[in-house]
């Protein structure tokens, strides 16, 4: 069985990304909470340089999953602030396996796709394939247009690709494939262990023995060098080292703060 996204979510709190920042807050969460009904809990992030602005982002925060999916299911497409369309989808706890390189293990690339083909009709299509966190059309490189379906669960993507590639669907046969760059997510997944010797005793010994006669200073010329005054010194301490987990926790760090709202905040 393959791996799967859902750790990777708080799946009774939705995630509303891209909220046009000319919408004033109050008018946001207003309609938020009417979107969410009694029992969500809505949290606006507002600007911390500019009170009177919210940051794009919010989240709607149910008792249950079978609350907020309802709440997905009737709004993911519909969703709008003064006519600019937003995102809807399960809030992560995650950030890095829900939308870095640990998440294309989970996508599939939809190529030669006709025109007319929306993001909810790429979301009909291939939902009856397994559970959509999210999915878009773009333009690509070579302005050949594309969709990208994101699942949650690893298995859905190798069940699109044996039941829709080379499919005639509207005016073109497309061609599904898993994402180019899904070899980064087993990267990422890789736990990192530090180089070792894996020689021989044999060989470790005669090595180590050469090693201790290469750098053991000749009693001569130690004598010689301890009469004439001079003293060898110590060599200099290794620079200090900033690690690859370190360098990516202060890379994501305005993500795990963002995160946290769809985590900590209570739900009444």
């Amino acid at each position: 069985m393959g791996d799967s996204l859902r750790p990777a979510l708080k799946m009774q709190n939705l995630h509303v990304r891209d909220i046009t920042r000319d919408a004033s807050p109050a008018s946001v969460k207003a309609y938020l909470e009417q979107l969410g009904g009694a029992g969500c809990k809505v949290v606006l992030p507002i600007d911390h340089n500019n009170s009177d602005k919210h940051i794009g982002h919010a989240f709607l925060n149910f008792n249950t999953f079978q609350e907020s999916k309802k709440c997905l299911d009737k709004y993911r497409f519909s969703l709008k602030f003064k006519n600019q369309p937003a995102k809807l989808m399960y809030a992560p706890i995650d950030k890095h396996k829900a939308f870095g390189p640990k998440s294309y293990k989970f996508q599939i690339i939809v190529k030669n796709l006709s025109e007319e083909v929306d993001v909810e009709m790429l979301y009909d299509f291939f939902s009856p394939y397994g559970e959509i966190f999210q999915c878009k059309t773009d333009i690509d490189d070579f302005q050949q247009y594309y969709g990208q379906v994101t699942y949650i669960d690893q298995d859905s993507v190798a069940m699109a690709v044996a039941g829709a590639d080379k499919t005639r669907w509207q005016s073109s046969v497309i061609e599904v494939t898993q994402h180019h760059k899904a070899y980064m997510a087993e990267e990422h997944d890789m736990p990192h262990t530090p180089a070792s010797n894996t020689g021989s005793s044999d060989h470790l010994a005669s090595s180590s023995g050469s090693r201790s006669n290469a750098h053991t200073p000749q009693r001569g010329a130690l004598g010689s060098a301890s009469s004439s005054g001079q003293q060898q010194q110590p060599p200099p301490p290794p620079p200090p080292s900033v690690s690859m987990h370190q360098r990516q926790q202060q890379q994501q760090q305005h993500s795990d703060d963002l995160s946290e709202y769809a985590v900590s905040t209570p739900t009444p």
